[in-house]
């Protein structure tokens, strides 16, 4: 038994991993997501917020065993279904003898004409057990068996297979009742016969399951766990949401592994995660799910399938629509295969319930998430294929811009903007900065303050720290500002205070990557930094201000440590007010509502580009920093 179920296959990695190295408990859920009701408009805003998908009870895989001997245990690709019965196999409940069966073997010509029972038979057979008929004859009539069924949705449909299989099993565990039996399928191919089987799910892994995972990961060295798993805390809610599906989260820590980091440009780490669910994971088990003459879906190439999902996922973003009822989605696989100029044989005519069917089974990339309605199943697969249509061609990329204040767009812009080539990117930026040039020309007030900013010795300054000077001595002067402007509406001035605490953090997190070497994964923290943690500013302004020798003396940067370490906030706030006060600052800019409307938009904007511009495959990015907050002579 430990010689067969004893080990993993990892993708990526080159041998098998014992499977106690690995193991992590999971969790069940007792209202799987196909029996579940919900509204599509509740559902969509939940995958907005990308809130977990697990809103039933949850109950620890061991307690639901022994609460219930005959369990159906359904989940999307990569959810643990395999892993959790092979752990069964090797710690079973007390009393037991575990028996697995997988249900691919049984399908397989020559053995499909096998009883259930002479296919249990022949698994102990492979366990060189003397008299295996006898054996497990007497062991189901003691009621001490427990039947592990693993993956009843690979079972061809052809010829009512699997309804033969799932009557087999209904059959043989009324006979035998007093045993214990699991059976496991994905969720798109759940069956109803087994009506006297608990049905639960899988349930997502919450943080610590996957912190639990990180630790038998790196298991070897103890400071690369604590450090991929603080990485992974401050990494982007995109990639995070893939950490909830055991396989996604694997290819997380390989990826790690062997790079030390999560990557800032994720684009490739989506790709491999989406590559992975559409043919490497069904490949490297084997898996043949429906025989090409009757699988529509199966017949398209691999890329006409991202076609069909790039397609649905930037329909869908830009109509703020992330959640389909299943007839919707039916009618839009159908008009798609039927729209395709060079259709596969016997595509012409398809009903789309067949393509839903075959494309949830095969890939789990979409699913359904409640009773009849459907997603992808994870917002960052949205995201993903929509900022694939922006790199195909079949949207433009300049579209982006007129969504840069739009926090759903900003994944999709990263994306897009990490993998632009480089003419493209230069136009890309070229537009965006000469709309940013636009909107400060209607804001005169803010241009003493640049000009002053300018007008600071630079010494031999880069052009991204010249601009982060210009942008921290400006947002400090407005945030004064703000502070005296009493008729500012408070929710535009909190809103507008979040604005400025983000653009100044990337401003600074530019300077230290530049000019101190800070880590790049706290491009994606510092753009979390608001009021509430203003004290790791301060540090931050305190090592941005020792980067430039040239405009602070000694004696003020002494002053500025003992600032950063007073008691309270205010008091920080007043010393760095004081060292503005010593350096000559004596601006003072106000602005009606209309004004800091326009520039909350500003900033906003000015945040997405140096988001973007962070990840561009760009060589002349100086050109771009150098474009950006700068006000020339006579304008």
């Amino acid at each position: 038994m430990q010689e067969d179920y004893g080990t993993l296959r990892i993708l990526g990695k080159n041998r098998p991993v014992p499977l106690r190295d690995l193991f992590t408990d999971v969790y069940l859920l007792e209202d799987p997501a196909h029996y579940r009701y919900d509204t599509l408009s509740e559902m969509n805003d939940r995958i907005l917020e990308r809130a977990e998908r697990n809103r039933s009870t949850r109950l620890s895989g061991q307690e639901a065993i022994r609460q219930n001997p005959k369990l159906f245990l359904l989940g999307k690709p990569g959810a643990g279904k395999t892993t959790f019965l092979r752990h069964l196999a090797l710690n079973p409940p007390p009393n037991c003898l575990p028996i697995v069966l997988e249900l691919r073997w049984w399908a397989l010509k020559g053995h499909q004409d096998l009883s259930l029972q002479e296919a249990l038979t022949q698994q102990l057979e492979c366990a060189s057990l003397p008299a295996p008929t006898d054996f497990l004859d007497r062991v189901l009539k003691a009621g001490k068996a427990l039947i592990l069924l693993d993956g009843l949705d690979e079972v061809p449909q052809e010829a009512e297979l699997r309804q033969n299989f799932t009557q087999q099993i209904a059959d043989f565990a009324r006979t035998y009742r007093q045993n214990r039996f699991l059976v496991t399928c994905r969720t798109a191919a759940v069956s109803h016969q087994l009506k006297n089987f608990i049905y639960c799910e899988m349930a997502d892994f919450d943080e610590t399951q996957q912190q639990n995972l990180c630790q038998k990961w790196f298991s070897q060295n103890s400071g690369w766990t604590e450090r991929c798993w603080a990485d992974l805390q401050n990494s982007p809610a995109s990639l995070r949401e893939l950490a909830r599906t055991p396989l996604l989260l694997n290819l997380l820590f390989l990826n790690y592994e062997q790079t030390g980091e999560f990557p800032q440009r994720r684009f490739e780490l989506y790709e491999n995660a989406i590559n992975t669910l559409l043919s490497e994971w069904d490949a490297k088990r084997a898996v043949q799910r429906r025989s090409a003459q009757n699988s529509p879906y199966g017949r398209l190439s691999l890329g006409y399938k991202k076609d069909l999902f790039t397609e649905l996922a930037i329909n869908g973003f830009v109509n703020r629509k992330y959640v389909w009822e299943k007839a919707e989605l039916e009618a839009y696989l159908a008009q798609f295969v039927a729209s395709l100029p060079e259709k596969p044989d016997k595509v012409q005519m398809v009903d789309g319930a067949d393509l839903l069917a075959d494309l949830e089974a095969q890939h789990g990339i979409v699913v359904e998430r409640a009773k009849q309605l459907y997603a992808f199943a994870h917002l960052t697969f949205q995201e993903f294929f929509s900022a694939q249509a922006y790199l195909s061609g079949g949207k433009d990329p300049l579209d982006l811009l007129a969504h840069t204040t739009d926090d759903r767009w900003r994944e999709v812009s990263l994306l897009t903007a990490s993998k632009l080539p480089p003419r493209l990117a230069r136009l890309f930026f070229e537009q965006f900065t000469t709309e940013l040039f636009q909107t400060l020309q209607t804001l005169p007030q803010l241009k003493p303050a640049l000009r002053w900013a300018d007008s600071r010795p630079a010494g031999a300054l880069t052009a991204p720290v010249r601009f982060a000077r210009r942008l921290w001595l400006v947002t400090r002067q407005l945030d004064l500002a703000l502070a005296l402007d009493l008729a500012l509406a408070l929710d535009l001035a909190l809103d507008l205070d979040l604005d400025l605490a983000r653009a100044r953090a990337f401003a600074l997190a530019i300077a230290l990557a530049f000019e101190v070497g800070i880590h790049a994964n706290q491009f994606e923290w510092l753009n979390g930094v608001a009021k509430d943690e203003t004290c790791w500013l301060w540090h931050a302004v305190a090592d941005f201000w020792k980067a430039q020798p040239a405009t602070s003396t000694p004696e003020q940067i002494a002053w500025l440590q003992t600032v950063i370490q007073a008691p309270d906030t205010q008091q920080q706030i007043q010393g760095l007010e004081e060292i503005l006060r010593l350096r000559g600052w004596q601006l003072d800019i106000k602005l009606n509502a209309d004004e800091m409307k326009t520039l909350r938009h500003f900033f906003g904007s000015l945040t997405r580009c140096l988001e973007c511009l962070a990840l561009a495959r760009l060589p002349e990015k100086d050109e771009i920093y150098a474009r950006l907050l700068y006000v020339p002579d006579g304008m």
